[in-house]
């Protein structure tokens, strides 16, 4: 059997010694699959690592590699690379709402991590973790789509279509990293349901010419785009990795494709206008969806795990996945190791990996996921975006605060110190002030304008009122989502205790 670098000598071997092709079959060459076969190789055990595409290939994604997940990177020799250095850094973070700055401040530190990010397209990127992987032993076979499964008692087989040639692979192990619409979750995972309350969708595009900081990533707000956000992250020169996603399913639906929201947006949106004005787009808008993390399903089962995308492992409040695939893939990787030395590869041998996953991530998820479920409903969207304007003006004038809100963005703050008493009294405050004394100053200074304001607002009000006794079904849902949520969370504080 050959690869396109050349022949598997330990297939054939392997396969009359044991009936198996390799110890671990990793589906999916993506940053989770590449560190999950990279550091199981350099274990000595035999891996094969599937992918369904030809490399170098181009991955829909922002390009955002935050600070921990710079670390991991570290740990699997990347950022030893020469042309690694000089991909793009990130030293600052501007946030936006309607138009207007909210936030601008530099990328958090955190101890053991840098105070910086880079932007490395995916491309570049995960054709360097292929690269690690290979030369830590795992042999990479391309052009290879996985189609289905046979769980054996000693072995899972593969059923492959091998360059458009239907084939079989038999493992003592899979693991499942082929993104968000994986096969191997679909396999594992028995509801037969989309999951799409769970996605998130976005577009992503890449422009030239483009009028900006060059070492500053921008979010951008707005009423048009909520619940969900503008990026741009620039990717070195005058070039720039410009995206939007959004929550699939909100209440009331969006029915406005995502790529012509993001045109408009870079048409209406002063600041995207003025970066974006005499810029060129490079290529086409794609759009990809991604699946976030839900604690009801499985990251295991016999002779299965499930790393990256794949495991949902994606925070659906700052986007981040990147951190999530590597450190996943590692995790895994552990588990294999172990499992192999032990000769049992069951349910319950791979547990440590789903509880590790549990321990290291679910807080942080479940805050993301209650956060979530508010905001998909869209209705109440002017008040998410005042929100986050008197978040925004706390940061600001407090820097703990704006440590914490921006470290939380960032991925080196975990998000549930958003839920301890002083942040969330701080929060309160800067509300009151705003809405409050703050509020009566204006009003004595300038009464006919507070006055037209009342009248807005209470015309929003009025709306939303209006708005959410349109669809009482809808909204009913909604809230037993927002319920259900809040309880998860709940059960989790009082698993682990406060932040």
């Amino acid at each position: 059997m050959l690869s396109r670098y050349g022949s598997v000598p330990f297939l054939r071997r392997r396969s009359s010694r044991r009936t198996l092709d390799a110890d671990v079959i990793v589906v999916g060459a993506g940053p989770a699959g590449a560190a999950a076969a990279k550091y199981t190789a350099a274990a000595g055990l035999s891996v094969l690592l599937l992918d369904r595409a030809e490399f170098p290939r181009d991955k829909i994604c922002g390009d955002f590699v935050g600070p921990r997940a710079l670390i991991e990177l570290a740990r699997l020799g990347v950022s030893n690379r020469p042309s690694f250095k000089r991909t793009n850094l990130i030293r600052q973070a501007a946030v936006y709402v309607n138009g207007k700055e909210i936030l601008s401040k530099g990328v958090p530190a955190a101890p053991g991590a840098p105070g910086f990010a880079r932007v490395i397209p995916r491309e570049t990127l995960d054709n360097w973790l292929a690269d690690e992987a290979r030369a830590s032993g795992a042999v990479i076979l391309e052009d290879h789509r996985l189609t289905g499964f046979e769980l054996r008692e000693d072995a899972i087989e593969l059923k492959v279509l091998a360059r458009g040639r239907p084939t079989r692979f038999r493992a003592g192990l899979v693991i499942g990293a082929d993104g968000s619409r994986s096969t191997v979750a679909r396999f594992l995972v028995s509801e037969t349901s989309t999951r799409r309350k769970d996605q998130v969708l976005a577009v992503r595009a890449y422009f030239a010419d483009v009028q900006q900081v060059h070492d500053r990533a921008e979010l951008y707000f707005s009423s048009e785009s909520f619940p969900g956000y503008c990026w741009m992250f620039p990717t070195g020169g005058d070039t720039a990795n410009v995206g939007l996603g959004m929550l699939d399913q909100t209440l009331p639906p969006k029915s406005e494709r995502l790529r012509d929201t993001l045109e408009r947006l870079i048409q209406r949106d002063p600041i995207l206008r003025q970066r974006l004005g005499s810029a060129r787009l490079i290529g086409k808008i794609v759009g990809w969806p991604l699946s976030t993390y839900n604690p009801r399903y499985p990251v295991i089962g016999p002779r299965m795990m499930l790393v990256g995308d794949a495991a949902g492992l994606i925070n659906p409040l700052n986007g981040e996945g990147i951190y999530q695939a590597l450190a996943s893939g590692g995790w895994a990787a552990d588990a294999a190791i172990q499992c192999a030395r032990k000769g049992d590869f069951s349910s319950s041998a791979l547990l440590p990996y789903a509880q590790k996953v549990k321990d290291e991530l679910m807080s942080d998820m479940l805050v993301a996921r209650a956060l979530m479920e508010l905001i998909r409903n869209r209705n109440f969207a002017p008040f998410w975006l005042a929100g986050l304007q008197v978040i925004g003006k706390r940061s600001m004038r407090d820097p703990l605060y704006g440590y914490l809100f921006g470290g939380i963005l960032a991925g080196v703050v975990s998000a549930r110190r958003a839920l301890t008493a002083g942040m969330m009294a701080d929060t309160i405050h800067e509300a009151l002030w705003s809405t409050g004394l703050k509020g009566l100053i204006k009003a004595v200074k300038n009464p006919t304008r507070t006055l037209r304001v009342g009248l807005k607002g209470s015309m929003t009000l009025r709306d939303i009122v209006r708005q959410s006794t349109a669809n009482p079904a809808s909204t009913f849902h909604w809230s037993l989502d927002v319920m259900r949520s809040l309880v998860e969370l709940s059960g989790d504080v009082l698993r682990i205790g406060p932040a």
